[in-house]
């Protein structure tokens, strides 16, 4: 399955995984070794996904600030066919903290509230205050990147996000 959107001197990549501080990108046929790349990004499939990654977030903090439902699992839409979704930690979900956490996210979102990405030394106090699901276990480095909804949220992650909530335009 190709990573629709992405190349590498005009070849397709057809999947990226990290492996310690660096990210691999498997290609449809060979690369010059040391030389020079030129990576083009589809902005339109990329900024979706930024949406649907700070919705996650926002959809998380909201469900867990309001009700304590922990995010179990998510899933990033890559397709027509493809939904996002957020799993939460509740055996049921009614109608009404459904509404309530629509309402709130749709509140911070017509709000603006900036989303922004920090770096802390992985000694930093600061990260005690930091939702975190841990580090992955083949984790470098001493700088730890957390990304914070002003006022909702702050975690680690090293995904990419958008400026500031009102770019998601709606929860639904």
């Amino acid at each position: 399955m190709l990573e629709p959107g992405l190349q590498i001197n005009g070849v397709d990549v057809f999947r990226v995984t990290r492996r310690g501080s660096k990210a691999v990108h498997f290609v449809n046929s060979p690369l010059q070794v040391d030389s020079e790349a030129l990576v083009e990004v589809d902005w339109k499939r990329r900024f979706d996904h930024m949406q649907q990654h700070s919705g996650q977030h926002l959809i998380t903090a909201i469900a867990d600030r309001e009700f304590g439902f922990k995010t179990k699992s998510w899933h990033l839409s890559i397709g027509v066919d493809s939904k996002c979704y957020v799993e939460l930690g509740t055996p049921s979900l009614t109608k009404e903290q459904l509404d309530h956490i629509e309402e709130v996210c749709n509140e911070n979102i017509r709000k603006a509230v900036p989303v922004v990405p920090h770096w802390y030394n992985i000694q930093d106090p600061k990260l005690d205050a930091v939702r975190s699901r841990g580090l992955p276990d083949d984790f470098e480095g001493q700088d730890i990147r957390v990304v914070e909804i002003e006022g909702i949220d702050i975690n680690t992650c090293c995904g990419t996000h958008v400026s500031n909530l009102n770019h998601l335009q709606c929860s639904c």
